[in-house]
C-alpha cells in the first residue's frame, strides 16, 4: 500500500511509533540483537520510507511523547458557515461576558472559540452567524459591544414567566409541558401556497 503524497492515518502513525520504540528498547536490552537500525526495520516492516519514520518520530518527540495527527487544511477560501455546535457555546460566552460587565467583540469571540474549543472561524463568517442567531452590536456607555437583541431577551423572559406560572408552590406541574426541537419547527416548510385550493 502506497501512502506517497497522502496523509497517513492515525492508526498507522501510532503503529510506527510503537514499533520504533519496541525496536529501540530491544536494541538497548540485548547485546546480540538484529536491530541495529530501528528506523530501517520499522520502515521495511510497514512498507513506508525511512524518512517518513524519522519524520513521525521527530514530531512524536516534539509533541511531548504524544501521538498527534494534524489534518492538513485544504487550500482555498475559509469556510463560509459555522458549525451548529458553536451556537450554544458562543451564546453562553457572550452572556457571561455581558453579565460580568466585560466588553464583547467579534475578535474576542474568535479568540475564545479558537483557544478553548479549537474552532477556527473567520471574523466575517462569525459576524453573519451572530446576526442570524439574534445578536446585535449595541452601544454601551463608553464603547460598543455584542449583545442579544431585545426581542430575544423579551421572548426568553416571557417563556420563563410562563414556565413559572405553570408550577405549583411545591414545584410540581399544573399542566403537562411539551418540548419541541428544531426538527418539528422548520420555517422553510411553511409557505402560503401550501394547503390552499384554487
Amino acid at each position: 500500500m502506497s501512502f506517497q503524497g497522502k496523509q497517513l492515518p492515525a492508526e498507522l502513525v501510532e503503529t510506527v511509533v510503537r514499533l520504533k520504540n519496541h525496536y529501540d528498547e530491544e536494541r538497548k536490552t540485548g547485546k546480540f540483537v538484529s536491530t541495529k537500525d530501528a528506523a530501517k526495520r520499522t520502515a521495511d516492516a510497514l512498507g513506508i520510507g525511512i524518512a517518513t519514520v524519522k519524520r513521525i518520530m521527530a514530531q512524536y518527540k516534539k509533541d511531548g511523547d504524544e501521538v498527534v495527527v494534524r489534518i492538513k487544511e485544504r487550500p482555498g477560501r475559509p469556510p463560509s458557515s459555522m458549525c451548529p455546535i458553536a451556537q450554544p457555546i458562543v451564546r453562553k460566552f457572550i452572556r457571561t461576558e455581558n453579565l460580568g460587565g466585560r466588553r464583547v467583540s467579534i475578535g474576542r469571540v474568535c479568540k475564545f472559540l479558537s483557544s478553548k474549543h479549537g474552532i477556527d472561524v473567520p471574523k466575517m463568517t462569525l459576524w453573519r452567524a451572530l446576526n442570524r442567531w439574534g445578536f446585535s452590536h449595541g452601544e454601551g456607555r463608553r464603547r460598543n459591544s455584542l449583545k442579544e437583541q431585545d426581542r430575544i431577551i423579551f421572548a426568553r423572559r416571557e417563556y420563563l414567566r410562563a414556565k413559572l406560572a405553570n408550577r405549583n408552590p411545591d414545584g410540581t406541574l399544573k399542566r403537562p409541558e411539551v418540548y419541541l426541537d428544531e426538527t418539528y419547527i422548520n420555517k422553510n416548510h411553511s409557505c402560503r401556497s401550501h394547503g390552499t385550493l384554487t
